[in-house]
């Protein structure tokens, strides 16, 4: 993949959606390309994350134990783990590749290298990836009503 079509995929994804081109492209420039086959286990639930996934193309299920809940990814710029930007912290879910994929990996490591020499993009990330987290709390704690 070119550098703007990495910039246009990650613009799609939730931590990245009120980022500039160029603060995408220093987030591009640090994203690893990743192809899954049919099947292929991407992350499994209780693994310590590395970093976050950004869906390109293909069909993504994650599955948490105990079966009570799975869900289908399939819509480009679709981020996994995001959270994992910024903490290190055991994955929730199995993700399997459900069809051919291709993903982007954003390496923490990398990833907070940027934010130490960024701080507007430090700020931007955070507040998108807090709000992705309020409305997946605020979403859990419907469930239970």
């Amino acid at each position: 993949m070119s550098l703007d079509e990495i910039v246009e995929i990650l613009a799609l994804a939730a931590p990245f959606v009120t980022l500039d081109k160029e603060q995408l492209k220093l987030i591009g420039f640090v994203s690893e390309e990743m192809h899954l086959v049919a099947d292929q286990v991407l992350i499994s639930e209780g693994d310590v994350a590395a970093g976050a996934y950004i869906l390109v193309n293909g069909i993504l299920s994650a599955h948490h134990e105990g079966g009570h809940r799975s869900e289908t990814m399939n819509a480009p710029g679709t981020a996994i783990g995001e959270l994992a930007l910024l903490v290190e912290q055991p994955r929730s879910a199995t993700i399997t590749a459900t069809s051919d994929a291709h993903i982007l990996f954003v390496p923490r490591q990398h990833f907070m290298r940027l934010l130490e020499n960024y701080p507007e993009l430090a700020r931007k990330v955070t507040d998108q990836v807090r709000h992705s987290m309020q409305n997946y709390v605020s979403a859990l704690s419907r469930v239970g009503q």
